[in-house]
């Protein structure tokens, strides 16, 4: 469903009809809506899979369980593509933070936080420069965090993305380029773990010259917050 926004500046966002309303570096614009193709990888299949299952588990909670997570939920708020702060709802938030859990291996479904967590301060990032040396086959991530360190916060966990070579001047890179490379765990040294061979593994050996997008966001081991995601061009020399 589309945003629509009046009054003080009056946009249009997402579907209406057979109609994508966006906007990008140029302005506003609008598109023709095409279907996505479903390719239904094992990925797709896993994410829905686990997505089904905690709809299920939360029907089974009791109502005492369902309460936590109804009474935490306004200390979960984010905001939206077009700046709007959205409480999330009892359901979501149950499927939000067992979600990142699950997806990442954090915990299996026998091990679901029945019980609402409550959020605790995560240690963000604040930019990262990584390099890709072909001579060598090195891909260092380099990631600052807000700490003033360059290795992951204990209790959180760098999620690495990255896309193969595209255009150096693309004004955003869309979310579907991106497929996860790696993990990197509390106290890995983001300056000098390679990880140029989980690169290569999905994308193949790229070319020096060729930019590539490299995408983190770390989550909280714990109760399954996750921070803002990061995203930076990367020039393989």
């Amino acid at each position: 469903m589309a945003k629509i926004i009046f009054l003080d500046g009056s946009e249009i966002r997402g579907k209406v009809g057979g109609k994508v309303y966006s906007r990008n570096a140029s302005g506003a614009f609008v598109r023709q809506y095409v279907k996505p193709v479903n390719a239904n990888t094992s990925l797709q299949q896993a994410v829905r899979n686990n997505f089904a299952s905690l709809s299920s588990a939360y029907r089974d909670l009791s109502d005492a369980n369902r309460a936590t997570y109804e009474n935490m939920r306004t200390f979960y708020k984010t905001t939206d593509s077009v700046g709007n702060v959205v409480t999330p709802t009892a359901p979501q938030l149950f499927n939000r933070l067992n979600g990142v859990l699950l997806q990442n291996g954090e915990i299996n479904l026998g091990g679901i936080m029945t019980t609402c967590p409550a959020p605790i301060p995560l240690v963000g990032i604040v930019n990262t420069t990584p390099t890709f040396v072909t001579g060598t086959t090195t891909l260092h991530t380099s990631v600052l965090f807000a700490d003033g360190n360059f290795t992951v916060p204990a209790g959180q966990t760098l999620i690495v993305s990255a896309t193969t070579a595209i255009s150096a001047g693309i004004a955003k890179v869309p979310s579907k380029l991106f497929s996860r490379i790696t993990a990197q765990v509390t106290g890995a040294d983001t300056t000098s773990s390679n990880i140029a061979s989980l690169y290569v593994a999905v994308f193949g050996t790229p070319v020096a010259g060729e930019t590539i997008y490299m995408r983190f966001q770390t989550f909280s081991t714990a109760t399954g917050q996750i921070t803002s995601e990061v995203i930076a061009p990367m020039v393989v020399s």
